[in-house]
């Protein structure tokens, strides 16, 4: 069993051949730029807004779990968004993964958030993770469309 940390800023590149493996793998738009991924993640860990966990790995880490806290636009409600949630093959599906979900969500409480949005790749377990997701309270809600132009 992998031991779930908080990965803190100066973590940051930890997080980076688990994200690479996973933005190949599910096909995301657009090429892996690991540069833009760690500055992007370093500017969201210094304005306060980012929070993550990762599951402790050999060369990084096996899995990875970050999200935003924000302000709803229409409530005024605080909620925690996903950004990523990627796992290695090997530890997709097992205790470790929901270990790793489990502190995302106490994470959020802990923040003072009233709500989670989580969100899912088509064509990547999509329907797996639908299933965990209504299992834990969570309801669909929307759908996200993209183009490139």
């Amino acid at each position: 069993m992998g031991r779930i940390i908080k990965v803190e800023r100066n973590d940051a590149m930890r997080l980076l051949p688990a994200a690479r493996l996973f933005a190949h793998e599910a096909n995301l738009p657009g090429r892996f730029n690991a540069d833009n991924f760690i500055s992007t993640i370093v500017s969201l860990f210094d304005s306060g807004i980012l929070f993550c966990y990762g599951i402790d790995g050999e060369d990084g880490v096996d899995g990875g779990i970050g999200g935003i806290t924000h302000q709803d636009l229409t409530s005024g409600d605080k909620v925690a968004m996903e950004l990523f949630w990627f796992m290695k093959p090997e530890v997709r599906g097992s205790r470790d993964a929901i270990r790793l979900f489990d502190a995302y969500e106490q994470e959020a409480k802990a923040r003072g958030c009233r709500r989670v949005m989580m969100v899912t790749i088509c064509g990547l377990g999509d329907e797996r993770i639908s299933e965990l997701y209504k299992r834990r309270g969570y309801t669909e809600f929307e759908r996200h469309f993209i183009k490139d132009l």
